[in-house]
């Protein structure tokens, strides 16, 4: 384990956290007017944020298609988790689809994998928040999918723009960079030939998809969190080590305990503020020390997810077992079931290389 708190020596991604922190301020004004102060103002903010962060992949000639294709996906899956909260098999069934989808975009590069994992966990909180709030009954499906545009438009301006100043002087770059290779060509690819990213969608969609139709058909917090538990281990990024997987089960457990007991400290809003701060930090910093990263990724999934369910901790004890149910399928999922392809050697940490005091 101590393995696992060492640096790997790659810098933290602070353009990123800059884009995702403009989008999420971007897209709270845009929920804030269009939802009001409610739970769906949650699901503009995370629309636009997902859109935003292809400004960190260089200059506009590679960040505007990036951003054009992330567009598409936050617009589509927000509007099927509305969709599907009320039917379960179709929630399971978009589930899936996301999963496998999400995985096998993580093989366009490492923006495609942070954008893949979002998305994953925008469907899942359009789903809980339309399934929490009863938003069936209160706004109509044009209603989301409006919202989504406006969200997903503002964060193509932001990714567009930004990415526009940040390479300003760079004209050798600007100059050299080539447009993309297109997402969805990447993608179907993937699918087409069942290669190592599709397989990981699998594997994933298994396990997700159960999870999703058990909450949306029995409304348990219980299915919730298990759900939680399950979807931060098995991220979109591949088949991690043994070593690597304990270490997201260690951050997934942690985020929990810490959830238990800030919630009882602190209001909703304030522990809100804390996760988007923690979600920013750990997607700075999971290249660095990828342990600490998904702890504070893991502790964001929790509580937004859990947020519009106003049952943050529950029964400590309970929402641990939940919890350990969760990372327990999510491991048999990864270990146990086809397609059973080696661990990424990408996720093991090396030992740092000895330099003279």
């Amino acid at each position: 384990m101590t393995r696992l708190l060492r640096t790997t020596g790659k810098p933290p991604q602070w353009a990123l956290v800059g884009f995702l922190l403009a989008g999420v301020a971007a897209g709270l004004g845009v929920g804030l007017l269009v939802a009001g102060a409610r739970p769906l103002a949650l699901l503009p903010a995370l629309t636009c944020a997902v859109v935003s962060a292809a400004g960190a992949a260089g200059p506009p000639r590679f960040a505007v298609p990036l951003a054009v294709w992330a567009a598409y996906t936050t617009v589509v899956v927000v509007c099927l988790g509305y969709l599907a909260s009320d039917r379960p098999w179709l929630a399971g069934g978009a589930m899936a689809a996301v999963a496998v989808f999400t995985s096998a975009a993580a093989g366009v590069g490492p923006l495609g994998m942070v954008l893949g994992m979002m998305s994953t966990l925008t469907y899942v909180l359009a789903l809980v928040v339309s399934t929490e709030v009863s938003a069936r009954s209160a706004v109509g499906l044009l209603d989301v999918a409006v919202w989504a545009v406006a969200a997903a438009l503002t964060g193509f301006v932001v990714a567009g723009a930004g990415a526009l100043l940040r390479h300003r002087g760079d004209r050798a770059a600007a100059a050299g960079a080539q447009r993309p290779p297109a997402p969805w060509r990447a993608v179907a690819r993937s699918l087409r030939t069942l290669d190592e990213h599709a397989r990981d969608g699998i594997r994933r969609a298994v396990p997700l998809t159960a999870c999703v139709v058990w909450f949306t058909a029995s409304g348990s917090h219980d299915a919730l969190w298990v759900l939680v538990a399950a979807m931060a281990v098995l991220l979109p990024t591949g088949k991690s080590t043994w070593e690597m997987s304990l270490g997201q089960v260690a951050a997934t457990v942690l985020a929990v305990v810490v959830v238990a007991v800030l919630g009882e400290l602190l209001p909703l809003g304030t522990l809100l503020a804390a996760a988007g701060a923690a979600f920013l930090l750990g997607q700075a910093y999971k290249p660095v020390v990828p342990l600490l990263g998904g702890a504070a990724t893991s502790f964001a999934a929790v509580v937004f997810v859990g947020a519009p369910s106003a049952d943050l901790t529950g029964t400590g004890a309970l929402r641990l077992v939940d919890t350990l149910i969760g990372v327990g399928i999510a491991l048999a999922a990864n270990y146990l079931l086809w397609p059973r392809d080696r661990p990424d050697d990408a996720e093991v940490i090396t030992e740092p290389t000895a330099t003279p005091e």
